[in-house]
């Protein structure tokens, strides 16, 4: 849908202000968005516009302003941890280490010191990822001055990890006796231990703006940046702006570690690129030593990006794949798919920005149990029946609730018996739950239904690579190829319209 002119305006505005670049499959999105906070200030489009103007400069100085209610509703933050096998595999057993061991020289009798920044850090769970690698590798951790920031531009995200508590959903890649040693159980969640909190320190801040967090805490000499699918959405300009920033903060030597692919494209001469199999990663040169000190030198050859559809479209990812893992954090709310034409009644649109705001407690509380909640909107219930039950199951995914997830999937099968969106996520969750048969089966029924769905048969042949059926797995991924070879390449292959054709066949290459 095209955007009137007042829209374009408050778009263009957002675009410079936060760098998000507002797709045309984003539009409608959008457009909802500004249509609902215009209702509730009762302002004209105009009138929003010229407010968003006017707090420019209040919000960048940290006072609470509208622009974080718009940034909260255009900004989605779900994330687990651990998250990116191969990345935290690089962080683990290279990076971490020589960081840890470059400082430890250069302390002498001093007290040494590490800085780490998770920037786009969702709800927490990165930044406490790193706390939980540095507390593993560092023994004498009381002998150190450790620092992980964790900054989000989603100010209840921040809130979120302030709190330090998790549903099982979001440990759904951590061993359980990992989980044990760093977590105390506050059922049905977790609490992040004392020991894991010290030293992580959260603030909202906008990648486009230098400020210092409304803490006080700068964010400069950093030994390490992890800021992975932030750059998704972002407009190349913003990007480079962002990389800027980054070069600006890292102390010489320090590294930058971002989402497969993302800085395709960009200008990374001043950065060492240095490319292992898990991933590249980008480093600041030591004026001394201008050649790298970790890895070897490459061309900023982008790593093969991830091709595991996330479990649903209001999910941010998926599990790791075995190999060339990358996760998403998207920039900007989808509307889950599909919704029925011509118009989506409120009581769905308002559980659709519930679900994509992490708030599954409130779309199972607002969507009922079956079979239908009374009420005015029971009419409506009823002609959007299988979108409720696909919400109410993405909930309840999210949750961990995996029988309820499972039952709201058949009973939308009912509905729909040839639909693949509950098929798909039946998959995802058989793959969380260790079924791999019962993964596979979904997959090769999606297959069937949709056999151009080029996504089922990269999960599937990631499936048979992992019980070491590499043959099959082979030819599952040729024929993904075939197909992408009939598409353009700047087509979007995945259901969140992130990942194009080209992105894929160079992957499957």
């Amino acid at each position: 849908m095209p955007l009137n002119a007042g829209l374009h305006k408050i778009a263009e505005l957002v675009t410079a202000t936060l760098g998000l670049h507002i797709r045309s499959q984003d539009r409608a999105t959008f457009a909802a968005v500004v249509d609902d906070r215009q209702r509730a200030l009762k302002l004209s489009l105009e009138q929003y516009y010229g407010l968003l103007q006017s707090q420019l400069l209040w919000w960048q100085g940290g006072q609470e302003s509208e622009w974080d209610g718009l940034a909260m509703r255009l900004t989605v933050s779900e994330s687990y941890f651990f998250r990116d096998r191969q990345q935290i595999t690089l962080l683990q057993q290279r990076i971490l280490p020589s960081l840890i061991a470059q400082k430890r020289t250069q302390a002498g009798l001093d007290k040494p010191s590490l800085r780490l920044w998770s920037a786009g850090c969702a709800t927490g769970e990165e930044a406490y990822s790193l706390a939980i690698l540095v507390a593993e590798l560092l023994p004498d951790r009381a002998n150190w001055e450790v620092q992980i920031i964790g900054t989000d531009i989603n100010p209840a995200c921040i809130e979120r990890a302030q709190q330090g508590v998790y549903g099982q959903w979001s440990f759904r890649q951590v061993e359980p006796e990992r989980q044990r040693r760093y977590f105390d159980p506050v059922p049905p969640q977790w609490m992040v231990r004392p020991s894991v909190r010290q030293g992580v320190q959260f603030g909202v801040a906008n990648l486009l703006s230098d400020r210092p967090l409304a803490t006080g805490v700068e964010l400069a000499n950093v030994d390490l940046i992890v800021c992975r699918n932030v750059f998704i959405y972002f407009q190349p300009t913003a990007i480079a702006q962002v990389l800027k920033r980054f070069y600006g903060a890292l102390v010489p030597g320090g590294y930058l570690l971002t989402g497969h692919t993302e800085l395709h494209g960009q200008n990374l001469r001043a950065f060492h690129s240095l490319d292992f199999p898990e991933s590249s990663i980008y480093q600041r040169p030591h004026p001394a030593n201008p050649t790298p000190s970790l890895g070897h030198s490459g061309r900023d050859r982008p790593a093969p990006r991830d091709t595991r559809l996330a479990i649903g479209p209001t999910l941010a990812a998926p599990p790791p794949r075995p190999a060339g893992n990358s996760p998403r954090r998207p920039a900007l709310a989808p509307v889950p798919a599909p919704v029925a034409p011509p118009s989506v009644p409120p009581w769905l649109q308002t559980a659709q920005t519930l679900l994509a705001q992490g708030e599954y407690a409130q779309v199972i509380t607002q969507l009922g149990e079956p079979p239908e909640p009374p009420g005015a909107q029971r009419g409506e219930q009823r002609a959007h029946s299988f979108e409720r039950l696909m919400l109410l199951a993405h909930a309840y995914a999210n949750q961990g609730a995996y029988a309820a997830a499972r039952s709201q999937c058949q009973a939308a099968l009912q509905l729909r018996p040839a639909a693949t969106e509950p098929l798909s996520l039946l998959a995802h969750i058989a793959e969380d739950m260790g079924d791999r048969e019962t993964a596979k089966r979904h997959w090769q029924q999606v297959i069937y239904l949709e056999p151009e769905r080029v996504w089922a048969y990269l999960n599937l042949a990631d499936l048979y690579a992992e019980e070491d059926n590499l043959g099959r797995a082979e030819t599952l991924r040729r024929s993904a190829y075939r197909l992408l070879a009939q598409l353009p390449p700047e087509a979007y292959v995945d259901p969140e319209q992130q990942i194009t054709v080209a992105d894929l066949r160079t992957q499957l290459l």
